[in-house]
């Protein structure tokens, strides 16, 4: 359970990234992709 916050947090990061184009493209997917392993990470410890 104390990874599901900052892994929330990392999603709203992630969306807010795009939207607003912070960073390279580059940067950006690759963040994108950590946060989804990290969501998939929270969805196993769930199961």
């Amino acid at each position: 359970m104390l990874s599901a916050r900052p892994t929330a947090g990392a999603l709203v990061y992630a969306v807010l990234a795009w939207k607003e184009r912070y960073w390279g493209i580059a940067f950006r997917s690759f963040y994108t992709l950590v946060t989804v392993a990290a969501v998939a990470f929270v969805w196993f410890l769930s199961q």
